[in-house]
C-alpha cells in the first residue's frame, strides 16, 4: 500500500519517454487496439494493458501507466511474504522483510520504471511471484503451487523473454528436493501448466488476422509469426556489446549498482551474500546463478538501456540486504547485551 501510494503520487500523468520509457507508444497504441507491438510482441502485457486502458481514470496514457505502478507494488508485496519465508521465525519477523520490501520499492530502477508504461515493473510482478512459489514450494507446500510455478514462467515469457533465466537457478535451488519433484506425476502437470501459460503466443495470430492498426510482423502467417516472437531484428544486440564500450558500462553500472540502495546499502548486501552462503548455501546458489545469467546477457545486449533487465538481480539484492541487517543487528546485540533487553 505504501509503495502503490508513492507510485500513484509520482505516476507520469500521460505518456513520456523519460525513464527509458521510448517504446511507451507502441505499447500503448497496439494494447487499446489489440494489436501486435514490437517483437517478440509481448502478448500478456499487451492484454493486461488492453484491460487497464478501459479503467474510467485519466487519459490513455495514465490508464496504462497505472499498470506499471500495480505490477510493481504486487512485487513489492510478494518481496515482503518471501523475505519472511527465509527469515528465522524468531529475529525480526515483519519489519525485517518490511524494510527489505520498501528499500527494494524506492530503488531508483523499479521506481523509474512503476511510473511509466514499459513492460519491466510487469516483468519484476513475474520475477517476484516466481521466487515466493519456489521459496514457498520448498518450504514444505503441496505440488500446486510448483505447477503454479510452472503456469507462471510460461505466461511471464509472454511479457518479457528474460524470464527464462529464472528456470536454471531453480534446479539449482529445488535440486535437494528433487525426490518430491523428480516424478512423473509432478513433473507431468507442470510441463503442462507451462505450456498452458506459454499458450498466451496464440493471441498474436489471432490479433493479427484482424488486421490492427499495429501489426508488428503480420504472424498470422508461420513466418510472420517465427520472424515476430524470435526478435528477429534485434538479435544483433545479443552479445553485440563492442569491446571499446564495455570500460563505460563497466563504470556506469558501477555506479548503478551503488545508488540502488547506496555505496552502505550495496555493502550490506554483500554482507548478507555472504550470510547466506554460510546459512543456506542452495538459496545462495541460486541467487548467484540468477544474477549471473541475467547480469551476463544484460551487460553485452547493445543497446543503452539493457541495464533495466538488472530488476531481477535487484530484487535478490534486496533479500541479501535483509540479511545482512539481521546479521548486522545480531552482532549488536551480542556486543551490547544491555540494549537488547
Amino acid at each position: 500500500v505504501i509503495a502503490f501510494a508513492v507510485y500513484l503520487a509520482t505516476l507520469a500523468p500521460g505518456l513520456t519517454h523519460e525513464n527509458y520509457g521510448a517504446d511507451g507508444g507502441d505499447l500503448i497504441a497496439a494494447a487499446r487496439t489489440l494489436g501486435v507491438p514490437h517483437p517478440p510482441g509481448y502478448p500478456t502485457y499487451t492484454l493486461l494493458a488492453w484491460l487497464f486502458s478501459h479503467l474510467p481514470v485519466g487519459i490513455l496514457a495514465y490508464r496504462v501507466n497505472l499498470l506499471s505502478a500495480v505490477s510493481a507494488a504486487i512485487a513489492v508485496a510478494l518481496l515482503y511474504l518471501t523475505s519472511q519465508l527465509l527469515q528465522p521465525p524468531d529475529e525480526h519477523p515483519v519489519w525485517i522483510p518490511a524494510a527489505t520490501s520498501l528499500v527494494f520499492a524506492f530503488s531508483p530502477l523499479l521506481w523509474s520504471q512503476a511510473v511509466i508504461t514499459e513492460l519491466y515493473a510487469l516483468h519484476t510482478l513475474f520475477a517476484s511471484l516466481l521466487l515466493w512459489l519456489l521459496v514457498r514450494w520448498r518450504t514444505g507446500a503441496r505440488d500446486p503451487l510448483l505447477w503454479l510455478a510452472a503456469f507462471t514462467l510460461g505466461l511471464g515469457l509472454g511479457n518479457h523473454l528474460t524470464i527464462v533465466f529464472v528456470a536454471p537457478p531453480a534446479l539449482v535451488l529445488l535440486w535437494s528436493e528433487r525426490q518430491r519433484w523428480f516424478r512423473v506425476r509432478v513433473l507431468l502437470p507442470a510441463v503442462l501448466a507451462f505450456i498452458l501459460g506459454l499458450s498466451i503466443y496464440v493471441y498474436l495470430p489471432l490479433a493479427a488476422a484482424q488486421r490492427p492498426p499495429v501489426n508488428w510482423g503480420n504472424p498470422q502467417t508461420w513466418r510472420g509469426f517465427l520472424w515476430t516472437v524470435t526478435a528477429r531484428q534485434y538479435q544483433a544486440f545479443g552479445f553485440g556489446l563492442e569491446p571499446s564500450s564495455m570500460p563505460g558500462r563497466l563504470g556506469t553500472w558501477a555506479l548503478l549498482f551503488g545508488t540502488q540502495f547506496a555505496w552502505w546499502g550495496l555493502a550490506i548486501a554483500l554482507f548478507g551474500l555472504w550470510g547466506w552462503w554460510q546459512r543456506d548455501r542452495p538459496f545462495a546458489r541460486f541467487a548467484l546463478v540468477w544474477t549471473a545469467l541475467v547480469g551476463t546477457y544484460a551487460f553485452f545486449y547493445n543497446t543503452g538501456d539493457s541495464h533495466v533487465y538488472l530488476l531481477p538481480v535487484f530484487l535478490l539484492m534486496a533479500l541479501w540486504w535483509g540479511e545482512g541487517v539481521r546479521r548486522l543487528l545480531r552482532l549488536v546485540q551480542h556486543r551490547f547485551p544491555a540494549w537488547h533487553r
